[in-house]
């Protein structure tokens, strides 16, 4: 799971990426907490149950393994990534709720926040300089 999600969220010369975040325990925390309605919001086939994303999410870590091991980790999530605005196959819709996991638990993560996308807080801006003149 973890280097799926650091494909799909991958280190750059401004960040880490999603290894560095630790999404992969994001999203175990989330599975594994499942109480919080507003979780189900990260499963393609919301509003589902507690038990029900737990179900799913092994599932689809199930099918994503042996998908890789036909060919590849990056061949795996590039099918279920070209279904990924119409998903129909079990396969798209696992890549869809781990791409949303992934994101959500990456901007969620100090990395995500600070060093991607360089969020300083709640901080007065005095000048903004690429505006003037506009």
């Amino acid at each position: 799971m973890d280097r799926a999600m650091e494909i799909i969220v991958p280190a750059d010369e401004q960040s880490g990426g999603a290894h560095a975040a630790r999404v992969s325990l994001f999203a175990d925390w989330v599975v594994s907490t499942g109480s919080n309605p507003a979780n189900a919001a990260l499963f393609a086939n919301f509003p589902i149950s507690a038990e029900a994303q737990k179900s799913e999410w092994r599932n689809g870590l199930k099918l994503l393994g042996g998908e890789a091991s036909k060919s590849s980790l990056a061949d795996a999530l590039a099918r279920g990534a070209s279904g990924e605005a119409n998903p129909r196959t079990d396969l798209e819709r696992f890549f869809v709720t781990l791409k949303q996991m992934t994101i959500v638990g990456y901007y969620s993560s100090e990395v995500g926040i600070h060093q991607d996308l360089q969020y300083q807080g709640n901080t007065y801006i005095y000048d903004f300089p690429q505006c003037t003149g506009h």
